[in-house]
């Protein structure tokens, strides 16, 4: 079911894809979501200080980004993991793959009852 959501194409399914995985990275491990972020800082610095800029401004937006802006932000992302080793790319998406997981298996059952 992650692959489905994750391959589909165009804007509705790149902003759903963004909702899932933004909501669902709050549900990694600490040290997943520190892991995450500095592999996202690693492929962005290779990035111009304008692209990073215009990246941070668009993922700002989030869900509600027109589509061109979805688009653009795509592109910025996909430009900076190609910059990363293969092994770190990997790693990203594994990790994005399971926060996207995750949402979707909380969104479909009850709250977790407190152990």
């Amino acid at each position: 079911e992650v692959s489905d959501v994750l391959l589909r194409q165009g804007p509705d399914a790149a902003r759903q894809g963004i909702g899932l995985s933004q909501e669902g990275v709050k549900l990694l491990s600490p040290e997943e979501r520190q892991e995450l972020g500095a592999l996202y800082q690693a492929a962005l610095q290779n990035l111009s200080d304008a692209d990073k800029q215009r990246f941070t401004t668009l993922a700002q937006k989030g869900q509600a980004a027109s589509n061109q802006e979805i688009a653009e932000s795509s592109d910025l992302i996909q430009r900076a993991l190609r910059t990363l080793p293969a092994d770190k790319s990997e790693r990203l998406l594994a990790l994005v793959g399971k926060a996207v997981q995750l949402q979707l298996s909380q969104s479909k059952s009850e709250p977790p009852a407190e152990k």
